[in-house]
This record gives structure tokens, C-alpha cells and sequence, in this order.
């Protein structure tokens, strides 16, 4: 999979709130939503580095807990 990492934009969150939700946001508002999706995503990705798929899945839950502190 690599490191690279899809960033999510403003737009996108615009209109998939509105494809799929049918929810009009503003663009300060979708800009606030990627930035806190990318913030989620990138948080994810560090954690699912430390991680081993064989591990107990609570593994995953406590890293992401860690990460946060």
C-alpha cells in the first residue's frame, strides 16, 4: 500500500454530503470537515503502521489511544 495518503479537500466533502446525504454544506464548513477527516485519516494511518494484521484487534484501538495523548 505504501505511505502515501489520499487528502481529502473541501470539495469532496461538499459533494459527498451532498450525493449521498443530500446535505448542503458551506465551504468554510466542508473546509473545517476535511480538515479534521485528514487529521482522523492521518491519526489512523501512524497507527495501523505500528500494528501487526496478526495482532489482537484491541491492539489497534489501544495504539490509536496512545497516539492521542
Amino acid at each position: 500500500m505504501g505511505d502515501r495518503q489520499l487528502k481529502i479537500d473541501a470539495k469532496l466533502i461538499q459533494e459527498e454530503a451532498a450525493q449521498k446525504h443530500g446535505i448542503l454544506l458551506s465551504e468554510k464548513r466542508a473546509a473545517e470537515l476535511a480538515q479534521e477527516v485528514n487529521r482522523l485519516n492521518s491519526a489512523t494511518a501512524e497507527a495501523a503502521k505500528a500494528i501487526d494484521l496478526n495482532d489482537d484487534p484491541t491492539v489497534f484501538i489501544a495504539t490509536l489511544r496512545q497516539l492521542k495523548r
